[in-house]
């Protein structure tokens, strides 16, 4: 059950054209995309806490793919989250995911995965549901 804060954070998420951690975890969970926090945690990451300034995020773009040396652009932020499901469901075939990260070479940062398991250790409890 959500409390009535978290209900009206994920709504706002839903709605507006900026995300929020809630309504990225929630979607990934409706679009069945395997380690939602993990995933969520990348949109964390990609975007500064969806708050960056000239990045991916202005193309609804949270994971930051990009194509031909350009990001991708999305209608919205949920159609990012609809392209990571179809690239994760390419590639991810079990296992550690963190290790899959790295050996896909998601990122160039050598430090990716540390800053993203602290972000999982010390926040995904406040946007996953109660």
């Amino acid at each position: 059950m959500y409390s009535m804060i978290g209900a009206f954070g994920i709504l706002i998420g839903l709605i507006s054209s900026t995300p929020t951690p809630e309504a990225v975890y929630d979607y990934c969970i409706e679009q069945g995309i395997q380690e939602p926090e993990v995933v969520t945690a990348q949109a964390i990451l990609e975007t500064g806490w969806f708050d960056c300034e000239y990045c991916s995020l202005d193309g609804n773009n949270i994971f930051g793919f990009w194509y031909n040396d350009k990001y991708l652009n999305f209608d919205n932020w949920q159609g990012s989250v609809e392209y990571y499901k179809t690239w994760q469901d390419r590639r991810y075939k079990g296992g550690d995911y963190y290790t899959f990260l790295k050996d896909v070479g998601y990122a160039t940062d050598t430090e990716y995965v540390i800053k993203l398991k602290q972000i999982v250790n010390h926040h995904s409890a406040s946007w996953k549901s109660e």
